[in-house]
């Protein structure tokens, strides 16, 4: 099957499982393999769970609850113990009845009344403040509470929206809920109970009482706190509203909604909208946008307000967030990885890249310069890029995914004009499925022939054959020989193009050094010739390095380790070729040099 994709491209060699039809071995090449290329189907599907949506929905539905649970029952235990202004009431009057006896500092009511004013004593003014400030807190603590459980119901109240759009919707309150402070808000309230009660138990410590100016001051500024606290959260969604401009949405939203809050929203608006009619000042208009608050006037409840005047404007922004913090908070989970994966495939490549960098910070210049490239021009190779990408980030925590990371990296490597990838999977490669082996292989052999390797790409492909060659290294290439012998002829014409200088120093090292760990003492090229008559191109790259370095290429000798191992592997390709042992003589000479 070709994809448009492919047939718009330069057309790369197709590779086979033997790399060349030999008229000296008689073997007769087995049908081409057509390389793997971006927009072409899955070898390997990524499992996908019935609806991925969905699952990020209960996901977070089910996080969501857990936190919400832990509110209400802290918002319910702080209300059964103020038990309500009536029990607070029954309390000040059982203590005032203690305290009606005759004294200079009695409290008792009917001096409330008298014209005539008694002296107080400080003593009676310190324990006004502490009795009435506590009650005062506790009635703050409850007054709250019942506002932080507004809140929380109208955060958790269900749109009936696809699951797609509920997650944006509940990304928007969420961001809200921690930027607008409401955990710290609930976290205040067992601290103002606590100093209610301690304050209360200070005024037991004195027994008089009485009112004058400095407490009347005191419980005022109280109560206006609370009473300030109140009126501030209450018109701050609309204040809110009117401030942003049309392309100011993306801020954060107010999550301060409460019945009275919604009343004085429209309140506000319908007030505001009388005052445009009426009124000739461009100012105003600048200020107000007639039009949004219009518009908003239509809204019945803050469902609708969500809907159409914040999500209207803020497009995915929202979404993408939300999967990332998905990402960020259920990734342990592989199950949860699939979900996020089909996820970003359902979202544009934008979207995509935005989840993807900010999940893999490191990777995202990398993927932004790839998706700024004019040559990445097809929608399928951003995708692939950003599916290696998202894989890289995740196949630590979950080998099972290394598959599926080799498979995308093998798509954007067959690409011509793709950077290549080095973080391969090399320790693993033989625990993949041998069709992945297969074709990591042939885009190897591509990417060498068409001199994309750089000298750590070429460092940890000979890393990788030493791997596959250990699987039979005495009789045999391992499961892929004529693959492993490609690579080996794409070396040979990769040292021949390399330019005189510092490149063909670099270029004849590494391969010096990769040949003498791939084919080690004991791997029998007599053996291994029977089995693989095209095994001459691993002599004849041998032979040619054994030249070069005969020239005096490198500058400095190779470790007297490697230089053992080296002499010993040309002298065993000469004998391979069945040369005179003057050859092996010369080959010697040239080595010691």
């Amino acid at each position: 099957m070709t994809s448009a994709y492919q047939a718009s491209k330069d057309p790369l060699p197709q590779a086979s499982t033997g790399i060349r039809d030999d008229n000296r071995s008689g073997r007769v090449a087995q049908p081409p393999v057509e390389p793997w290329r971006p927009g072409d189907p899955y070898s390997h599907p990524v499992p996908k769970p019935q609806e991925p949506w969905k699952h990020c929905h209960t996901l977070i539905q089910d996080y969501d609850k857990g936190i919400l649970e832990a509110w209400k029952e802290e918002v319910d235990k702080l209300l059964v113990f103020t038990d309500s202004t009536d029990s607070s009431a029954q309390i000040f009057e059982q203590i005032l009845e203690e305290l009606r006896r005759p004294s200079p500092d009695s409290l008792n009511p009917r001096a409330f009344s008298s014209r005539a004013p008694t002296p107080i004593s400080w003593g009676v003014v310190r324990i006004n403040v502490l009795w009435f400030l506590s009650l005062t807190l506790s009635l703050t603590t409850v007054l709250i509470g019942t506002l932080c459980m507004q809140w929380i119901r109208e955060y958790h109240r269900d749109a009936h929206l696809p699951h797609k759009d509920t997650i944006s919707l509940r990304q928007m309150r969420y961001e809200g809920l921690l930027n607008w402070k409401v955990p710290a808000i609930m976290s205040t309230l067992p601290l103002l109970l606590q100093c209610a009660v301690i304050l209360f138990f200070a005024g037991l410590l004195d027994f008089l009482w009485s009112l004058n100016t400095i407490v009347a001051a005191v419980i005022t500024v109280a109560v206006s706190s609370t009473i300030l606290f109140l009126v501030l959260t209450t018109i701050a969604p609309c204040l809110q509203f009117l401030y942003l401009g049309e392309q100011d949405f993306h801020a954060v939203q107010c999550p301060y909604k409460s019945p009275q809050s919604w009343a004085f929203f429209r309140l506000g608006l319908g007030i505001l909208r009388i005052a445009f009619l009426g009124s000739n000042s461009q100012s105003w208009i600048s200020i107000f946008n007639v039009v949004k608050i219009k518009r908003a006037l239509r809204d019945r409840n803050w469902i609708e307000h969500d809907l159409e005047q914040w999500r209207r404007i803020r497009g995915m922004d929202d979404l993408v967030r939300g999967i990332i913090w998905i990402d960020k908070t259920f990734s342990q989970s592989l199950e949860v990885v699939y979900s996020i994966y089909h996820c970003l495939m359902d979202l544009d490549i934008s979207g995509a890249a935005q989840v993807v960098s900010e999940v893999n910070p490191g990777a995202a210049e990398r993927l932004n310069i790839v998706l700024r490239n004019s040559t990445h021009q097809f929608r399928s190779e951003k995708r692939e890029n950003i599916n290696v990408t998202f894989w890289e980030t995740h196949r630590r925590m979950h080998p099972d995914l290394k598959s599926y990371y080799l498979e995308s990296v093998i798509r954007i490597t067959n690409v011509q004009d793709s950077l290549p990838f080095i973080d391969w999977p090399v320790k693993d490669i033989l625990v993949l499925p041998r069709d992945i082996i297969q074709q990591f292989l042939m885009s190897i052999a591509s990417m060498v022939g068409r001199d994309l390797v750089t000298g750590p790409n070429a460092i940890t492909i000979w890393a990788l054959l030493r791997r596959v060659v250990e699987q039979n290294r005495k009789t045999g290439l391992g499961s892929h020989p004529d693959l492993v012998i490609s690579i080996v002829d794409k070396f040979d014409q990769w040292v021949v193009r390399s330019k005189p200088g510092l490149e063909q120093k670099d270029r004849v090292s590494i391969c010096v050094y990769g040949m003498v760990k791939v084919f080690r003492s004991s791997f029998d090229f007599h053996l291994a010739g029977r089995e693989h008559p095209g095994l001459y191109v691993v002599v004849s790259l041998a032979i040619s390095l054994d030249a070069l370095l005969n020239q005096g290429v490198l500058s400095e000798a190779l470790t007297p380790y490697v230089s053992q191992r080296w002499l010993e592997l040309v002298n065993r390709c000469y004998h391979f070729q069945g040369l005179s042992k003057g050859g092996d003589e010369r080959a010697d000479t040239a080595i010691m040099a």
